[in-house]
């Protein structure tokens, strides 16, 4: 089942159309050089922005983002913010996920490491039943033993279907969970 479609889609900031059918049960890996038109895609298959020509069809209702940027709040525990985006969502939380990422849930966002930021952010994104996961630089500030425990959960997640589009710049990591690279 096809969950997003791009046909000949055009932005003013990227030098040729995309053309992109996303599957379910994809893991997309996303290549490519600063200003390439990574984030660009994800804004357009968010509908943060609209396309200048072409045409998008979603058949998707729930879609995850992680930005390569998070802004998180600096004075909320780590707890509370997991647990407001659990509320949100009308989930439980995974304590499963807590255990692989390890963060200090008891201190203020503006203690953590930046590396317990991200994984913070990662946990947060990936609470709840979305359909398709778009995670944009997701490795960031993550040591080599967070890399792992995070490319596991990905590969019990993808077992169970979950579609996923990674841009990154270490595509080393997720060489056996792609189903297809895009150099952009």
């Amino acid at each position: 089942m096809t969950l997003v479609a791009l046909h000949k889609v055009t932005k003013y900031d990227v030098s040729k159309p995309y053309d992109l059918y996303i599957e379910q049960g994809d893991f997309i890996v996303l290549c490519g050089s600063n200003g390439s038109g990574k984030t660009t895609l994800f804004r357009l298959i968010l509908s943060f922005i609209k396309p200048d020509t072409g045409k998008i069809t979603k058949a998707v209702k729930r879609i995850a983002y992680l930005p390569e940027h998070v802004k998180l709040p600096f004075f909320m525990k780590s707890y509370m913010y997991i647990l407001l985006h659990a509320k949100m969502k009308k989930v439980d939380v995974d304590v499963e996920l807590l255990h692989l990422f390890n963060i200090p849930l008891f201190r203020y966002v503006h203690e953590l490491s930046k590396g317990n930021q991200q994984k913070l952010a990662i946990i947060t994104t990936l609470i709840g039943q979305a359909e398709l996961i778009i995670l944009d630089e997701p490795l960031n500030g993550l040591d080599d033993q967070s890399i792992k425990n995070f490319l596991m959960y990905m590969t019990k997640l993808k077992s169970q279907g979950k579609t996923f589009i990674v841009s990154t710049h270490q595509p080393q990591w997720f060489k056996k969970l792609q189903t297809r690279m895009i150099q952009l």
